[in-house]
């Protein structure tokens, strides 16, 4: 018995180390996007160009959950339309501004 959850303990780590390692779709070096969309339910970035979805990229949320952002420094995720605008300079890896104000960034996990 000892033996068998042993092996599924370790069937399991295995398909979780498989799902965290595994490459997600990226898109091509110079590949223009005209659209960014953030479902917040579902946790993902959605990747768009003239109507076609090149790639969705799974994203965290504040540590406040769904809740609607309300004002700066309350530690939400904002909603709406935001102009992108590109970062240089960020603690995280390929930030990208998204002129939110309260130095609001899109960034990986």
């Amino acid at each position: 018995m000892k033996k068998n959850i042993m092996y599924i303990f370790l069937g399991l780590m295995a398909l979780l180390a498989l799902y965290y390692f595994w490459p997600e779709n990226q898109l091509t070096p110079g590949q223009k996007i005209d659209k960014m969309v953030v479902k917040k339910e579902q946790h993902t970035l959605e990747v768009v160009f003239k109507g076609e979805l090149l790639a969705t990229y799974q994203v965290s949320l504040s540590k406040k959950g769904l809740a609607k952002r309300k004002m700066c420094g309350d530690s939400l995720t904002p909603e709406g339309r935001f102009h992108v605008k590109k970062r240089t300079s960020s603690a995280f890896h390929k930030a990208i501004d998204v002129g939110y104000g309260c130095d609001v960034l899109v960034h990986g996990l």
